[in-house]
């Protein structure tokens, strides 16, 4: 055996003692587990960052100053830190579209008021409450209203007003604006509140220029917050890009849908056979459908071992939806059948993560297959790459065909080691299954095979109460 050398020369005289240090056996190679999250949302005129450029994120008010207050991107980073105060965030602005509009919406008021209450306004899910006193008219309490609005820099939307009427428009332009949620109630004798739901918003941003922008660079998670079918077939085709076996740089896209069922089971139709696609489902929340996305993101980097389940994790600060709209067990069911990953309502009143899925419910062929069914398969697979990868990294930097049998060893061993964290099972019983070969007519070309046996997540359990009288 030729011992090799990196600092000491083969070809050295003068007699000496010549020790070098060898810092390649140190290390074992196994990723660390940290994750990172991209967030993709609109800024407003305020923020201070320009768009398409992706910025590191370390609180909501790094956010509000970078991003603008109330727009999308800093309300997807508060609602990020909510879930997850140590989440490792970077956000990137996409450009507003050509031709794009915001939407608007109207509260309407009447009075006087003949007695003293409450104007309750609901926008998303921030509840604001105005007191009303006897005799005060409707444009008096519309332009209370308005400074209460005024007063709320983080809501999606800016507040003018005319007469007894207050106009609410989002801060960003796009359809995302239309699904702002709107209402009043008053009880005040004398006084009627109205609200018209947000409409008009056309146009969503592209894309496309954020997510080049980032093709050289790996982030476990992205979410997008404009969740067409449009936009999120960019992002499916980005991340399968950017995870494949040249560019090493994987990742899972999420999106988020809050609607009708069957709205969301046709959104995932459009991407059964990628397991790089997530969507996040719920009914009768108020949460903003962006903020719901960035929650999602932002609870799946909070767990550093790739094979742990996410069933039950909590998205904080989401509020419950009313029991008539919660999902019922067959819809739960149907999601997890389609390619949605639904939530429900714990015993706290906490939103919680069903089970976690990909799209993924079929192989290219259209067959049936639950092979990358659960996010933690696709995170296993992507770590125990980044585990063969580093480790022939660290062992393997200047060497030669001849190590052919070492290669082997060292992936054994690494399989091993993933085996003892409980990220892979019956090593052994595959071993034979594990095979290094150089690849005829390629001089320098290793061919390998790394079987791997992900352990899955205990997602049910079964069992029959005999009773023995």
């Amino acid at each position: 055996m030729i011992i090799a050398f990196d600092q000491i020369s083969g070809s050295i005289r003068k007699p000496g003692r010549y020790i070098e240090f060898n810092t390649r056996l140190a290390a074992s190679g196994l990723p660390s587990g940290d994750r990172n999250l991209l967030l993709i949302g609109q800024k407003t005129d305020d923020g201070s960052k320009a768009v398409k450029i992706p910025v590191p994120v370390y609180s909501e008010s790094d956010a509000i100053a970078y991003f603008g207050a109330g727009s999308v991107a800093h309300l997807m980073v508060k609602a990020a830190l909510k879930a997850n105060p140590y989440a490792n965030i970077s956000v990137i602005a996409p450009a507003e579209a050509e031709g794009s509009a915001a939407a608007a919406g109207t509260i309407t008021l009447t009075g006087p008021a003949t007695s003293s209450g409450l104007l309750t306004v609901r926008i998303g899910n921030v509840t604001l409450e105005l007191a009303i006193a006897s005799a005060d008219t409707a444009a008096g309490i519309a332009t209370a209203l308005k400074a209460l609005l005024d007063n709320n820099p983080a809501l999606p939307v800016k507040a003018t007003k005319a007469d007894g009427v207050v106009t609410l428009t989002a801060k960003n332009k796009g359809t995302l604006g239309n699904t702002i949620i709107v209402s009043a109630e008053v009880d005040a004798p004398g006084v009627t509140a109205v609200a018209t739901a947000l409409a008009g918003g056309l146009v969503d941003p592209d894309i496309t220029d954020a997510l080049v922008a980032v093709r050289a660079m790996r982030y476990n998670r992205i979410v997008s917050s404009v969740n067409s079918s449009t936009a999120a077939g960019k992002l499916k085709d980005h991340m399968e890009l950017v995870s494949g076996p040249m560019e090493e740089r994987p990742g899972i896209g999420i999106v988020a849908f809050i609607g009708d069922l069957d709205d969301g089971q046709t959104l995932a139709a459009n991407y059964t056979t990628t397991g790089r696609m997530f969507i996040a489902y719920n009914r009768g929340i108020k949460e903003l459908s962006w903020e719901f996305a960035a929650k999602e993101g932002a609870v799946h980097i909070s767990e550093s071992d790739p094979a742990r389940p996410l069933n039950g994790l909590v998205l904080a600060g989401t509020d419950a939806p009313e029991i008539s709209d919660r999902l019922t067990r067959t819809e739960q069911e149907a999601c997890l059948a389609s390619g949605l990953t639904p939530h429900e309502v714990d015993a706290a009143g906490n939103v919680t993560i069903v089970r976690a899925i990909t799209t993924y419910t079929k192989n290219a062929a259209g067959v049936a297959d639950i092979a990358l069914l659960d996010v933690t398969t696709v995170d296993t697979l992507d770590w125990l790459r980044d585990a063969a990868v580093n480790r022939m990294a660290l062992r393997f930097p200047r060497a030669k065909m001849t190590a052919k049998d070492s290669v082997r060893t060292e992936l054994y061993s690494m399989l091993k080691d993933a085996e003892a964290l409980e990220i892979i099972q019956d090593v052994d019983a595959h071993a034979d299954e594990l095979k290094v070969e150089p690849r005829e007519g390629t001089p320098g070309r290793l061919d390998c095979v790394i079987p791997a046996a992900v352990v899955p997540g205990l997602h049910v359990f079964a069992a029959r109460i005999d009773l023995i009288l």
